[in-house]
């Protein structure tokens, strides 16, 4: 075989194998299916940063998903493929920024000084790393595909695709062992009788249902995509398009279903839904609790009143300001 048809077969190796065209569409159309009730659960709430993250997690996804589906007759395709990893690697970022936020509006509602970091900090620390991840891996893996289909060793891009799965793997990590702990010491001061609550004003939200089962569906879906990012990673030991690299009912299992479970988890219990209950003025208005702006006031004033001639060690008004995003 000649050198030109070498190249032109190593081309057609974007993903080790064809894609299955009825496996992709199928979750090309759930993750449809997904995107508009976020896009319904999000007009009902008007959660401005859940309402960016959630739908367009689901968006890139299904994005991702159409063009896998597309690459199962064109592997040759750089465009299909390198959209197909913008879907797979980027859309769960988002949803995990809009969980990331969430379980900062959990901690405050609960107490931060139970929590390592404030909880606006579960936001700008865990995003921020989230992104540097994808940007290794999409670098990585688009060089290491450019690579080969100019018949060169894909090492370089591997190494950089490593290094971005493992820092997601990390960042995540990370992020559980700091929930964990938070849980951990509610959970002791709860059985102490020393539970300090950040305000009673919003024990009707904590107290609630649907609160718990939220909190529990949020928790189940860091599982989830925990689980697919241990996969990733394990997925790299065998080196560039591996056995378990290019076995996509694999990939389809411990992937695609988990990321999607995650996301209907979400949606079945939306996170906004308790949220609004906070920022809706009508709804506070009609179930006769204060607004989250007479929230923020009243802690504020109470902390300046409190300590005098010192500065607060609990969460300033500004602070407060962003978590409630008012």
């Amino acid at each position: 075989m000649d050198s030109t048809t070498t190249t032109i077969s190593s081309a057609f190796d974007n993903y080790g194998y064809s894609p299955d065209l009825g496996g992709n569409a199928f979750f090309a159309v759930c993750w449809g299916l997904n995107l508009i009730a976020e896009i319904i659960l999000n007009v009902k709430t008007k959660q401005l940063f859940l309402g960016v993250c959630f739908p367009f997690g689901c968006l890139i996804e299904c994005i991702g998903f159409i063009c896998r589906s597309l690459s199962s007759h064109n592997t040759s395709s750089l465009g299909l493929f390198l959209m197909n990893l913008i879907g797979s690697v980027l859309g769960p970022v988002f949803i995990l920024a809009g969980i990331y936020s969430s379980f900062g509006m959990i901690v405050q509602l609960y107490n931060p000084i139970y929590s390592l970091v404030k909880p606006i900090n579960y936001r700008r620390i865990f995003i921020v790393l989230d992104v540097l991840s994808f940007l290794a891996q999409f670098a990585g893996d688009g060089m290491a595909s450019q690579l080969k289909s100019v018949n060169m060793s894909p090492t370089p891009g591997f190494q950089v695709l490593a290094i971005g799965r493992i820092l997601q793997l990390v960042s995540m990590t990370i992020f559980i062992i700091f929930v964990s702990i938070f849980f951990g010491k509610l959970h002791k001061a709860h059985k102490r009788g020393s539970l300090k609550r950040e305000t009673e004003i919003y024990a009707f939200v904590r107290e609630s249902t649907f609160f718990k089962l939220m909190v529990s569906s949020l928790l189940f879906a860091v599982f989830c995509i925990y689980i697919r990012t241990i996969y990733r990673v394990a997925a790299l030991s065998g080196g560039y398009q591996n056995g378990v690299m290019i076995d996509e009912k694999m990939f389809f299992g411990l992937d695609s279903a988990m990321v999607l479970f995650a996301s209907i988890l979400i949606s079945g219990f939306y996170p906004g839904v308790c949220f609004q209950q906070m920022t809706d003025s009508d709804d506070a208005t009609k179930m006769n609790f204060p607004k989250a702006t007479e929230v923020i006031y009243s802690s504020n004033q109470t902390i300046r009143s409190s300590e005098t001639n010192k500065t607060s060690n609990t969460t300033d008004f500004y602070e407060l300001k962003k978590i409630y995003q008012v």
